[in-house]
Protein backbone atom coordinates (compact mmCIF):
# COMPACT_ATOMS: atom_id res chain seq x y z
CA UNK A 1 0.00 0.00 0.00
CA UNK A 2 3.16 2.75 0.79
CA UNK A 3 4.72 2.18 -2.37
CA UNK A 4 1.30 1.99 -4.29
CA UNK A 5 0.52 5.84 -2.35
CA UNK A 6 4.18 7.18 -3.35
CA UNK A 7 3.54 6.06 -7.39
CA UNK A 8 0.31 8.01 -6.95
CA UNK A 9 2.11 11.47 -4.97
CA UNK A 10 5.08 11.15 -7.86
CA UNK A 11 2.39 10.42 -10.14
CA UNK A 12 0.17 14.00 -9.09
CA UNK A 13 3.39 16.22 -8.38
CA UNK A 14 5.45 15.28 -11.41
CA UNK A 15 3.67 17.06 -13.68
CA UNK A 16 3.49 20.54 -11.25
CA UNK A 17 6.64 20.42 -11.22
CA UNK A 18 7.27 19.81 -14.14
CA UNK A 19 5.52 22.86 -15.22
CA UNK A 20 7.37 24.89 -12.22
CA UNK A 21 10.63 23.84 -13.91
CA UNK A 22 9.72 24.48 -17.77
CA UNK A 23 8.49 27.88 -16.79
CA UNK A 24 11.35 28.37 -14.60
CA UNK A 25 13.77 27.79 -17.22
CA UNK A 26 12.00 29.98 -19.88
CA UNK A 27 12.10 33.27 -17.01
CA UNK A 28 8.65 32.97 -16.73
CA UNK A 29 6.59 33.37 -14.15
CA UNK A 30 4.82 30.48 -13.17
CA UNK A 31 0.85 30.41 -13.31
CA UNK A 32 -0.73 32.03 -10.15
CA UNK A 33 -4.08 32.02 -11.10
CA UNK A 34 -7.14 29.54 -9.84
CA UNK A 35 -8.51 30.24 -14.07
CA UNK A 36 -4.77 28.68 -14.95
CA UNK A 37 -5.22 25.57 -17.38
CA UNK A 38 -1.77 23.59 -17.89
CA UNK A 39 -2.87 22.16 -20.84
CA UNK A 40 -2.49 26.22 -22.46
CA UNK A 41 0.27 27.02 -20.43
CA UNK A 42 -0.83 30.53 -20.09
CA UNK A 43 1.18 32.51 -17.30
CA UNK A 44 0.21 35.10 -15.55
CA UNK A 45 1.11 39.00 -17.27
CA UNK A 46 0.07 36.63 -20.48
CA UNK A 47 -3.84 37.68 -20.50
CA UNK A 48 -5.35 39.96 -22.99
CA UNK A 49 -6.50 43.46 -21.77
CA UNK A 50 -10.26 44.21 -22.00
CA UNK A 51 -10.95 45.80 -24.83
CA UNK A 52 -11.83 49.70 -24.41
CA UNK A 53 -12.12 52.31 -27.23
CA UNK A 54 -11.66 55.21 -24.73
CA UNK A 55 -8.11 53.94 -23.91
CA UNK A 56 -4.77 54.15 -25.82
CA UNK A 57 -5.13 50.28 -27.16
CA UNK A 58 -4.08 47.77 -30.35
CA UNK A 59 -7.20 45.93 -30.89
CA UNK A 60 -6.10 43.14 -33.30
CA UNK A 61 -9.05 40.96 -34.80
CA UNK A 62 -7.22 37.54 -35.54
CA UNK A 63 -8.74 36.25 -37.95
CA UNK A 64 -8.20 32.16 -39.69
CA UNK A 65 -8.24 30.27 -36.05
CA UNK A 66 -9.42 26.79 -35.67
CA UNK A 67 -10.05 24.89 -32.23
CA UNK A 68 -7.29 23.76 -30.32
CA UNK A 69 -4.34 24.97 -29.09
CA UNK A 70 -3.30 28.44 -28.30
CA UNK A 71 -3.53 31.86 -30.23
CA UNK A 72 -0.22 34.41 -29.62
CA UNK A 73 -0.31 37.51 -30.60
CA UNK A 74 3.35 39.25 -29.51
CA UNK A 75 3.99 42.95 -29.77
CA UNK A 76 7.23 44.55 -30.94
CA UNK A 77 8.80 48.22 -30.58
CA UNK A 78 10.24 49.88 -33.00
CA UNK A 79 13.91 48.60 -32.87
CA UNK A 80 14.74 46.45 -36.11
CA UNK A 81 17.27 44.69 -34.85
CA UNK A 82 15.57 43.11 -31.87
CA UNK A 83 12.35 42.48 -34.74
CA UNK A 84 11.05 39.06 -33.83
CA UNK A 85 13.38 38.06 -30.88
CA UNK A 86 12.39 37.43 -27.38
CA UNK A 87 15.28 40.76 -26.93
CA UNK A 88 12.63 43.33 -29.10
CA UNK A 89 9.09 41.70 -27.80
CA UNK A 90 7.32 44.11 -25.54
CA UNK A 91 4.14 41.91 -25.06
CA UNK A 92 2.87 38.32 -25.25
CA UNK A 93 -0.40 37.26 -25.50
CA UNK A 94 -1.67 34.11 -25.55
CA UNK A 95 -5.02 33.20 -25.21
CA UNK A 96 -7.15 29.61 -25.92
CA UNK A 97 -7.60 29.09 -29.75
CA UNK A 98 -11.51 28.57 -30.71
CA UNK A 99 -13.52 28.41 -34.37
CA UNK A 100 -13.90 31.83 -36.16
CA UNK A 101 -12.31 35.45 -35.21
CA UNK A 102 -10.72 36.56 -31.97
CA UNK A 103 -10.25 40.20 -30.70
CA UNK A 104 -6.82 40.73 -28.23
CA UNK A 105 -6.65 44.23 -26.91
CA UNK A 106 -3.06 46.00 -25.86
CA UNK A 107 -3.67 48.51 -23.79
CA UNK A 108 -0.13 50.89 -24.36
CA UNK A 109 1.62 53.48 -22.27
CA UNK A 110 2.43 55.93 -25.27
CA UNK A 111 1.71 56.10 -29.21
CA UNK A 112 4.44 55.31 -31.24
CA UNK A 113 6.06 52.78 -33.83
CA UNK A 114 4.53 48.99 -32.75
CA UNK A 115 4.32 45.98 -34.80
CA UNK A 116 2.55 42.54 -34.41
CA UNK A 117 3.21 39.21 -34.94
CA UNK A 118 0.55 36.36 -33.99
CA UNK A 119 0.89 32.16 -34.65
CA UNK A 120 -1.49 29.43 -33.21
CA UNK A 121 0.53 27.35 -31.41
CA UNK A 122 -1.40 23.95 -32.49
CA UNK A 123 0.32 21.65 -29.78
CA UNK A 124 0.50 24.75 -27.33
CA UNK A 125 4.49 24.11 -26.73
CA UNK A 126 4.95 27.89 -26.38
CA UNK A 127 6.96 28.22 -29.54
CA UNK A 128 5.94 28.41 -33.24
CA UNK A 129 6.95 25.18 -34.95
CA UNK A 130 8.99 25.56 -38.43
CA UNK A 131 9.08 24.08 -41.24
CA UNK A 132 12.60 21.81 -43.02
CA UNK A 133 13.18 25.80 -44.73
CA UNK A 134 12.42 27.16 -41.72
CA UNK A 135 9.30 29.15 -42.96
CA UNK A 136 6.48 28.90 -39.78
CA UNK A 137 4.68 25.33 -39.85
CA UNK A 138 2.12 26.39 -37.68
CA UNK A 139 -0.10 29.34 -38.91
CA UNK A 140 1.60 32.78 -38.70
CA UNK A 141 0.39 36.70 -39.26
CA UNK A 142 2.21 39.78 -39.23
CA UNK A 143 0.35 43.12 -38.91
CA UNK A 144 -0.10 44.68 -42.13
CA UNK A 145 -0.52 41.10 -43.22
CA UNK A 146 2.60 41.27 -45.84
CA UNK A 147 3.03 37.63 -47.44
CA UNK A 148 5.89 35.92 -46.25
CA UNK A 149 9.38 35.92 -48.17
CA UNK A 150 11.59 33.33 -47.85
CA UNK A 151 13.93 35.08 -44.89
CA UNK A 152 13.13 36.71 -41.87
CA UNK A 153 10.30 39.70 -42.02
CA UNK A 154 11.91 43.08 -41.23
CA UNK A 155 10.47 45.63 -38.97
CA UNK A 156 9.30 47.78 -41.95
CA UNK A 157 7.05 45.20 -43.47
CA UNK A 158 4.65 44.93 -40.40
CA UNK A 159 5.40 48.39 -38.49
CA UNK A 160 2.13 50.72 -37.82
CA UNK A 161 2.08 53.92 -36.49
CA UNK A 162 -0.62 53.80 -32.68
CA UNK A 163 -1.83 57.84 -32.60
CA UNK A 164 -3.48 58.95 -28.85
CA UNK A 165 -6.96 57.26 -30.14
CA UNK A 166 -5.40 53.74 -30.14
CA UNK A 167 -5.85 51.83 -33.46
CA UNK A 168 -7.50 48.52 -34.96
CA UNK A 169 -6.35 45.69 -36.89
CA UNK A 170 -6.74 42.70 -38.53
CA UNK A 171 -4.71 40.01 -38.66
CA UNK A 172 -4.89 36.58 -41.04
CA UNK A 173 -3.29 33.92 -39.89
CA UNK A 174 -1.77 31.72 -42.81
CA UNK A 175 0.01 28.72 -43.03
CA UNK A 176 4.02 28.74 -44.85
CA UNK A 177 4.06 31.93 -47.84
CA UNK A 178 0.55 31.76 -47.98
Amino acid sequence: MKILSRLTKTALITPVLAGFMTAHAAGQTPPLNADYDAAFNIYEGETADVCDPDLLQIRAMVNNIETGGVLVVELYGDNADNFLSSEGRLRRIRVPASDGPIEVCMTLESGGTYALASYHDMDSDRKLDRKWNFLPKEPFALSLNRRLKLRKPRLEEAAFEVGIEGIELELNLRTGRG
